[in-house]
């Protein structure tokens, strides 16, 4: 698992470049509030 320091800054700027950030990690999810607009830059893989 990546730490929490550098997935934030990988969402940051997945975010900032219109991106996503694609991740098995479904703790991720923390880093933005449930109603957030941007939580679309997130793509959690179910395995």
């Amino acid at each position: 698992m990546i730490s929490l320091l550098t997935a934030a800054y990988l969402l940051a700027l997945a975010i900032k470049k219109q991106g996503r950030l694609v991740t098995f990690d479904k703790a991720i999810s923390v880093l933005l509030a449930k109603n957030d607009p941007q939580r679309k830059a997130i793509y959690v893989i179910e395995s």
